[in-house]
This record gives C-alpha cells, structure tokens and sequence, in this order.
C-alpha cells in the first residue's frame, strides 16, 4: 500500500522536476559562454525572479568578482565587476550558500549594488572546483520576498556544482592555450633556430630564427628532408646513420650535447653553427628536435679577441725590451763620454807626428761608431735623440739616392718613385736617412738573386678602420699623412716570421747583425708615425710608413761657423757617474776653465751655497739617484734665479725641452760628445760670465723669492695632504703612492734650497716613509701614523714664523755652511 500525498505536496515535487528538466534541457549541449547564459536565463525562469547571474573570482584580486552571465528582468545584461567587500556575496565565497528571503538591504547598508536593484531577497551559492576551491558563485536577487522553497535552494545548490565543472574546465583550457602560445612565443622569438624532424628525418617544425639563419621561409623547408636543406653533403650520410642508429638502440652520441658544425645557407655559403639534439616519444615512434645557433659572429669575436691579446702582448715585449734598451744605451752613453773626451783631451796634448796620436785617433772613432749603436738602442727604445723640423720626404730619398744605390747595387735594382709638391713632415732628417737605408737595405737582401727594390712617396689616407692593421705601439691617428714605402720582390715572409722582424737582431740569415728593423721601429713610433707590413711567401714584402702631415713649410738650415773654444770661468760638472765627472773635467781645464764637481744633486745644492754664487754655469746631468737634474736646476735657480745650466743627456732633446719648459734651459748637450763639442757649448753660453758675488740687489732680490715662497707654501702643503689621503684609499696603489712620493720630493728639496730646514726634515719623514712603502709594495697603520706626524710637525714649522725666518737668515748665500 502506497504512501498517500497530499495534492498540494505532489505539486510542488512535479514543479520542482519541470524545474529542474527545463535548466537541464537548456544547458546539456551547451559549453563555455553560451553554458553561462543558458543557465542564468532558465534559472531565472525557474526561481520566479528578476535577476540572476554567476562569477567568478578574480584569480589577481580574490576580493573582486567578475560576472561570466547575468539576466536581468527580460534580457541578459552586460557582464560587469564589482568588489566582495560589505556584500552577501562575500559571505558566499566563504560559506556553502547564503539566502536572505526578505530585508537584504537592511542587512547590507553599503553593498550599492542591492540599493541600486531594489533588492529585497538574495539568495547565493559558491561555485567549487575539484580540490574544494572556491572558483565564483551563482546569485539570484530579486525585489520582492522569496519563498521558503527547499528544491529552489537545492536546483541553486546543482547547477552552482554543474557552473563549478565547466568553470574549471574553461580555466583549464585557458591554461592550456597560453602554455601553448607561450611555448610557441618562446620557440619563435629564441635566439636559436628551433627545427623539428619526424624518423625519416622530415621537417615538421620551423620558426622565425630558423628561416633567419638559413634563408628558407616555414613554407619551404617543412616537408623536405633535413640534410639535403641545411646539412653540407659531406655530413650527410654521418646525420642518417645517427638518426638510423638511435632509432634501432635508443642512443645517439651527440644527444645532450652542444657540438659545433658547419651549417649551410640557401645561398651556398658554409657557417659555424652550435647544435643540440633532444628527442620526444610520440606513440611508438620519436620525434627529434634540434637547437642551432649561428655562432659566426661569436667565431669572429674570438678570433679578434686572440688577434687584440696577440697584439697586446708584443707591444708589452716591446715595451719592456724598449725599457732595457734604454737603460743599456744610458749606461753606455757615459762609458763613450768618459772614453771620447778622454781620448779628445789626450790626443790634444800630442804632436801630430806622436806615435800614440794615431792610436788615440783610431779610439774616437771606435767610440763614434758605438755611439751610432746607442742612438739605435735609444731609436728602439723610442728614447732617441730627435731634431725635428719641416721635412720634404721626396728631397730626402733623392738626397741619398747615391748612397743608396751604391748599398744595394750589387743585391737590387732600385727605382724611384717620389711625388711631388708634399705636405712637410716633421722629422729629423738623420733619423728618416737611416730608416730608409734600413728599409732599403733590407729589401736588398730579402733574395739570394737580385731583387727588384721600389722606394716610393705619396699622401695617403688612412681610415680608422685601418688603424689595427699598423703594427702594434703606434700613436698614429687617422686622416691625412705622409707615405713612404719601400717594396721588393723577394722570398716574402711567413707570418711567425712577419711576426718577430722587429725584434732586436733577429734575422732569416745566419746570424743577426744589429737593431736594424727594431730601431726603425722605435724611430717612426717617435715620430708619431706608424708601420705596416705587407707580405706572403713568394710575393714580396711592402713596408709602408705614414707620418703625420705638417702645416709648416720645409726651410732651409744655415750651417754655423766655428767657435774659438778657448775660454774662463768656473763651471760646476754634476753628474752620478765618476767616470764621466773626472773625464769632463780634464776636457774643460784643457781649454782653460776652473772646474768644480758634484756626484749627486745634493752636494751640487750644497757646493754652490758654499761658493757664495762665485759659479758662472752649471753642466748638469739628466738622470741622477736622489735629486733629479730637474729638480737639483730648480734648487739652484732658487739661490741664483739667473744661472746658466748646460744639460747633458743622452735621450731626446724634446724630452728635456718638456721637462724644462719653465725654467729657460740655457742648452742641451747629447752624450756621447767630443771635448770640441764640450767646449763650443760652454763657450757660446759664457760670452759673458756672470756676477763673481752675492751683491744687495740680488740680496733683495733673493730674499722675496724666499717670502713669496713663504707665502706659497700652505697651499703647497695642502695639496701634499689631499695627494697622501688619496694614496691611502686609491684603487691603484702603486701609482698612488708615486705621487705623493714625488710631491714630498719636490717640496723637500725647495724647501731645504730656501732655507726651510724643520719644513724640510718633516718633508723628509714623508718622503721616505712612502719609498719604503713603494718599495715593498705593502703598508700598515704605523706607516700612516707616522706620515700624519710629519705633516702636523711641517705644519707646525710654518705656524714658527720668527723661527723660519732665522733660520732664512742663517742659511742666506753669504753665510758659510
């Protein structure tokens, strides 16, 4: 016996299935958007109210919801957005579901949205994914009061589960396509060709980069056979047999490698390329992927980053042969300064007819000839002695086309070629003649057999793409400049020989036989011009030498008369080298002077205080231990602002030009030198021999250079400070601390000439404190503490100014020391 129904209950169950079917009916077939739209038009229906819509939460702001579908009255409504907060469907997202049957306004005073609507019932239930997640929800308001109906809450609480499923499905697949894009994005805009290739090795995958690096568009290479498109045909057949290989064992020797190959382009050409191989398992079969990158440009990196490096380090091996050079040519210099005027002195005080005076003869000129090796070793060492002015390089190669062609006739016939009307170089024609018998001399013997030797002139352009191809130390630049060039067709040089022709008395003969090709070298980098080599085996060899262009016009040089050398006065010799001090000396008395000597700076400062100015002119030596000539010449201005000094030095005049540029060197005069040359230069500088004393005005005089000096001096401490706190924090060390080391030197040695002597023994302190330093290359807190010490007592000595000034007076040039 069946359970009896009243009729009212049986009613409600079959509206609640018509319900229910109807939604159903409508939804079934339907997905994504038009799943959405469907289900908010029936449930509206179904419910009996106004509105309805479902969200969901947006995933960046979970305190927002973003509408998918939402009916309004008659029709469906634009999607909107709107905020969780002080809303019932804020409880929603946090509870099974929420039904307010009348009053939800009251309930929720600032939701704008209900006030807005007329809302007076809500009724919402969360939207669920598989793990229990709140995804959005499925609201139904309406303006007036629902009814306390079970089935309308449990069909909310069905299809809130049924809008959960396809919510998370759409997610789902909204994922999966911007996995894909952002794999396809990736594999299009990679730096690599990314190409993918079935078993029988057809292309089935082809970005941008891939069409980039070998020329042929997606449409054409998919489809074809990989190693008849990009593979040269000799490693054809080794690509089949790997691919044959893995597919019968599963392995592949270069799988999870980078290797690198040649690639080849649709045009033909032949290119480096990296390559990694990955396989992919699709059913029974594979499917290979292979990452390329062209790697031409990273090849040429390197290879210039090796070119630069190999560059780098000649010019360092030069550098440091060019600094032994020099030291060795110094050395020398002395040796032949003491041999010539020794031996000119000696030969001077014989007859003619003495047996010895032919020997002596023979000495000289020895010596002569080592001095040309020295101004080599200088050239080389980029030290040597230039005498520049405005040069026509076409006159000076048909100056010594005699010569020149006497030293090759029998090895070369020699043809020139010089253009006329060229801008002027700025040379020293002795130097530009023996770079053209080097150059000229070497194309002579670049054969066994004659050769053909063409010396040439011209005005050349040289771009700054063209800089690197000089060889490396040149301080040339680009534009317009001058060219000399001397061509043989001789055997030619390999490149390891091409490479060390510079070097010093290295040669393809037997044995080297001097600096030759070094100290042309030397000689054009001095010049600030530059060198470049042209050469293969059997072709010859072009040496090609540019030097900048002057603006001034070549002038004519008038020669100069003889001097009587004979003369008188007191000259003081200073040089480090006893050899040369003692030679000089006999030079000098020989031809009638009072000579005076002094082995170091110091003593030089020293001796001429003690002299009270009875000296006419000071023979001062460049390079001295201690006090520079530099230094000790200003020293002893300090005490005699008009005195004549003689420089002997065996480097370069313009080098003593710049360092004296201030101080009006009276002359410079080169080592090695004859006692004749000696003489003549004191001669011309004591035509008119200075004061034998110490008169008032000069007195006055020199007492305010000592005030002036006084004044100077704070700012001159100041910056001796500034130079020691920067060595103490500097980056670079060792150039750091050289500066305030010579600083310290400077000052010392200008204060000790003024009579400063407290400022210069605190001076002293520093500077020495700091050669220490330099010379062990390390320091500690002690160190500094005592260099701070110093300079507070210097300081302090300037604070003492009747203390300074007595000690000014007791150290004037008329007080005996």
């Amino acid at each position: 016996m069946s359970e009896r129904r009243e009729p009212g209950e049986f009613d409600d169950r079959r509206r609640a299935q018509e319900r229910l079917r109807a939604i159903v009916e409508g939804t079934a077939a339907k997905t994504g958007e038009a799943f959405f739209r469907s289900l908010v038009r029936h449930l509206a229906a179904a419910l009996g109210v106004k509105y309805v819509f479902v969200g969901e939460v947006d995933l960046e702001r979970p305190e927002r919801v973003r509408t998918l579908a939402a009916w309004a009255v008659d029709g469906f409504s634009e999607n909107f957005e709107y905020a969780l907060t002080d809303t019932p469907c804020e409880r929603v997202v946090t509870r099974t579901l929420c039904f307010h049957p009348k009053g939800v306004q009251q309930l929720f005073p600032r939701d704008p949205q209900l006030r807005e609507l007329g809302a007076e019932s809500y009724l919402g239930t969360p939207l669920f994914d598989s793990s229990g997640r709140v995804l959005g929800l499925l609201v139904a308001i309406d303006d007036g009061a629902m009814d306390e109906d079970p089935e309308g809450r449990d069909l909310c609480r069905i299809f809130a589960s049924r809008a959960g499923v396809e919510l998370e499905r759409q997610r789902a697949e909204a994922a999966v396509r911007e996995s894909e894009n952002r794999g396809r994005l990736i594999i299009e805009t990679t730096l690599d060709a990314v190409i993918t290739i079935d078993p029988e090795s057809h292309i089935t995958g082809w970005n941008t980069r891939a069409e980039t690096i070998f020329g042929w568009s997606q449409e054409e290479a998919t489809g074809q056979d990989l190693a008849e498109l990009i593979i040269p045909l000799e490693l054809r057949d080794a690509h089949r047999r790997g691919v044959d290989h893995f597919l019968a064992t599963g392995e592949g020797p270069v799988l999870g490698r980078r290797i690198e190959i040649e690639g080849l382009h649709r045009s033909g050409k032949r290119f480096p390329v990296e390559l990694a191989i990955a396989t992919i398992r699709t059913g029974d079969s594979y499917e290979f992927s292979a990452f390329i990158q062209d790697i031409s440009e990273r090849k040429s990196a390197e290879e210039e980053r090796r070119r630069l490096e190999a560059q780098i380090q000649y010019a360092q091996r030069l550098e440091s042969l060019g600094v032994l050079a020099g030291g060795i040519a110094h050395d020398f210099n002395n040796l032949l300064t003491g041999i010539l005027t020794n031996a000119g002195v000696a030969r001077r005080q014989l007859a003619p007819d003495h047996p010895a005076h032919r020997s002596l003869s023979e000495v000289i000129q020895g010596s002569k000839v080592a001095s040309h090796l020295t101004e080599q070793l200088l050239d080389y060492a980029g030290r040597g002695q230039i005498q520049r002015r405005p040069l026509d390089l076409s006159a000076e190669v048909a100056t010594l086309e005699a010569l020149l062609r006497t030293s090759v006739r029998e090895r070369a016939r020699l043809e020139l070629d010089l253009a006329d009307d060229l801008p002027a170089v700025e040379a020293d024609p002795a130097q530009i003649q023996q770079v053209l018998m080097n150059l000229a001399i070497n194309a002579a013997e670049s054969s066994e057999s004659p050769v053909q030797v063409r010396i040439r002139t011209r005005v050349a352009a040289l771009e700054p793409h063209e800089l690197p191809l000089l060889v490396p130390g040149s301080p040339l630049e680009a534009g317009r400049h001058v060219a000399l060039e001397v061509e043989d067709d001789g055997r030619g040089l390999n490149e390891t020989t091409e490479r060390r022709i510079f070097d010093p008395f290295f040669t393809t003969k037997s044995t080297g036989r001097g600096l030759g090709l070094a100290a042309t070298l030397g000689i054009v980098h001095k010049h600030g011009g530059g060198i470049r080599v042209r050469s293969s085996p059997g072709a010859g060899s072009r040496f090609q030498i540019f030097f900048p262009a002057s603006d001034r016009p070549v002038e004519a040089i008038v020669e100069q008369g003889d001097l009587e050398l004979r003369g008188s006065g007191r000259v003081l010799v200073v040089d480090d080298d006893e050899y040369v001090l003692r030679a000089v000396r006999a030079s000098l008395e020989s031809y009638g002077y009072s000579v005076l000597v002094a082995e170091t700076g110091e003593r030089a400062v020293a001796l001429f205080r003690e002299l009270d100015g009875e000296i006419d002119l000071v023979v001062l030596d460049l390079i001295m231990p201690g006090i520079g000539g530099e230094e000790t010449f200003r020293a002893l201005r300090t005490i005699r602002p008009d005195l004549k000094a003689l420089l002997s030095t065996g480097y370069d005049n313009s080098q003593a030009a710049r360092r004296f540029a201030d101080d009006d060197l009276a002359g410079v005069l080169r080592k090695p030198f004859e006692p004749d040359d000696l003489a003549a230069e004191v001669k011309r500088l004591l035509g008119h021999p200075g004061r034998r004393g110490a008169s008032a005005e000069f007195e006055r005089e020199f007492d305010a250079l000592r005030t002036s000096y006084r004044e100077k001096l704070p700012t001159s401490l100041g910056e001796l400070e500034s130079a020691v706190r920067r060595a103490r924090s500097a980056d670079d060390v060792a150039q750091s601390w050289e500066a305030a080391f010579q600083l310290a030197h400077r000052l010392k040695g200008t204060a000790g000439s003024y009579g400063f002597e407290a400022l210069a023994d605190s001076l002293e302190v520093v500077e020495t404190t700091l050669g220490r330093m330099i010379e062990q290359g390390c320091s500690g807190d002690a160190d500094w503490t005592t260099i701070q010490e110093a300079m507070a007592r210097a300081q302090a000595s300037l604070r003492l100014g009747g203390s300074c000034s007595a000690t000014l007076r007791s150290n004037s040039p008329r007080t005996k020391r």
